[in-house]
């Protein structure tokens, strides 16, 4: 398990600081430490004092981590004072840890100043040049640039002039535009945009706190930055729609909401190996996504028999933005087929539909119901797949229950062309973390197809290298033969 390190300031109604952090690397699958560095009684309308922790406590706090635990990511908040903003900055320069992520908090949600205005020019000085991430919301981007940010085009040039300060990137956060909650996230080389409605409700408290925290934890395990930031929005987001109405004021969010709807799952920690569950093991090799609007003119069960003909082992039935109830018939009528002949069917991110035809199983990616969830509404009995782009997705996936990992995309793919891309190299430390099959995704064509069995991959996830083609069968076999290193020499 990663173990990531909060260092900041204490609230002791729970909402925002030392707890939000590490309610959310627990929720994140992480191992949560702490440095206190002030106590604050605040509650969700007011902060009423605040007492900050001698430097040299601090600095005995951080210590007594770093001798003794390694650190995989740094998230820090509240730094109060000059001597507490010393302090921290020569522990991070003494032990030097990655993934640092720093959010600098200068006000409480209501307004109350929590850092001394003559810090701030300390805190530009000598701890912005030690984040990995700085995390500001606009008011706060205000106060370090002394600029207005009245549109996403000054937010962008906000995270140009902070980066300039040192830090390695910069995500100034939207929550107070007035909006939609858009983030700006700036690496030094190119401006990514990240976009959420905005939720109506006044329980935010801790969001920043939160949403910092999520970053951290995610590039303990392994994401790239764009990769975390997204997520950690995702999930900031959803702790923000189920949000708490806890307290007179700003309620907190709620870190834990798909753990209490779907509580912990059966025989947690104790599962047998995933294909000792089953009794057999499945066989990946031509693992066939369904895609109607590159189909010619078969119907949807007759392009799936035709591939399953040409040597398709899986089919995983794809459908976006149709009703349930039209996902569901077109689910009964594809099961017809792979039932006759024998093949699993899995369901991409549908586990109701999945449950309701009785498929082989359901697969869900990054931003679905969380794995562990889902094995507990699948059971033991029905596969899992997952889908992953580096290394540290695979292993959360395969702690959670994960048969198997769908990886991608390996290629540039016109049915999803914003996901992540994945080195060969990438996909090789995929291979060396996990057991689990693996499933390479994305661009897959007959003349790449042979790169994957040698690298140890179990198989290859294809869409438009057979659904759009006129013959499916004669294309399903002949991706089938390249997978094998056995691509014949007459056309098929």
């Amino acid at each position: 398990m990663k173990k990531v390190l909060s260092i900041a300031g204490s609230d002791c109604s729970g909402g925002a600081g030392i707890q939000a952090d590490l309610k959310t690397f627990s929720a994140l699958g992480t191992f949560g430490m702490s440095v206190i560095t002030s106590v604050v009684a605040e509650n969700t309308s007011r902060v009423l004092a605040v007492s900050d922790v001698p430097p040299d406590m601090i600095a005995g706090q951080i210590d007594a981590v770093f001798e003794d635990i390694e650190v995989d990511a740094v998230k820090v908040g509240m730094l109060s004072t000059p001597g507490c903003m010393r302090a921290v900055a020569a522990g991070l320069q003494r032990y030097r840890p990655t993934n640092i992520v720093i959010d600098p908090v200068m006000y409480a949600k209501n307004g109350d100043p929590l850092m001394e205005r003559e810090a701030i020019s300390l805190l530009t000085d000598m701890v912005i040049p030690l984040a990995d991430v700085l995390t500001p919301n606009i008011p706060e981007a205000e106060q370090i640039t002394g600029d207005r940010i009245l549109s996403v085009r000054d937010m962008e040039e906000a995270a140009r002039k902070i980066r300039e300060l040192g830090c390695k990137a910069v995500v100034v956060k939207g929550g107070h535009s007035s909006q939609s909650a858009l983030d700006v996230l700036f690496d030094g080389k190119r401006i990514w945009h990240f976009d959420a409605a905005r939720i109506d409700t006044k329980n935010t408290h801790g969001t920043g706190c939160t949403f910092s925290s999520a970053i951290a934890a995610l590039l303990a395990k392994g994401m790239n930055l764009q990769d975390a930031v997204r997520q950690a929005k995702a999930y900031v987001t959803m702790a923000i729609r189920h949000s708490l109405d806890i307290g007179k004021g700003y309620g907190p969010t709620h870190h834990f909401y798909h753990l209490y709807k779907y509580g912990l799952p059966e025989n947690s920690g104790n599962c047998p190996a995933p294909d000792h569950r089953r009794g057999h093991k499945t066989d990946y090799s031509l693992y066939l996504v369904t895609d109607r609007l590159l189909m010619h003119t078969q119907t949807l069960a007759e392009t799936v028999e035709q591939a399953i003909l040409g040597g398709s082992t899986v089919i995983q039935l794809r459908e976006k933005d149709i009703s349930a109830g039209d996902f569901l018939k077109l689910a009964l009528e594809v099961k017809e087929i792979t039932d006759r002949h024998n093949t699993p069917l899995i369901i991409n991110d549908r586990v109701d539909i999945a449950m309701a035809v009785g498929a082989a199983g359901v697969h869900i990616g990054q931003s679905d119901l969380p794995a562990v969830m889902a094995r507990r509404i699948i059971g033991p009995d029905k596969l899992l797949g997952v889908s992953v782009s580096c290394a540290g997705e695979a292993q959360a996936a395969a702690d959670a229950g994960a048969d198997y990992l769908g990886v991608g995309a390996m290629f540039p793919t016109q049915t999803k062309p914003d996901a992540p891309s994945v080195s060969m190299e990438e996909l090789q430390k995929i291979r060396q973390a996990v057991s689990l099959p693996i499933v390479a995704i994305g661009g897959i064509r007959e003349e790449n197809a042979d790169l994957f069995a040698p690298m140890g991959v179990n198989g290859l996830a294809v869409i438009s290298a057979v659904i759009s083609r006129p013959d499916i069968k004669q294309a399903a076999a002949l991706m089938l033969e390249c997978y094998k290193g056995q691509r014949p020499t007459d056309s098929v």
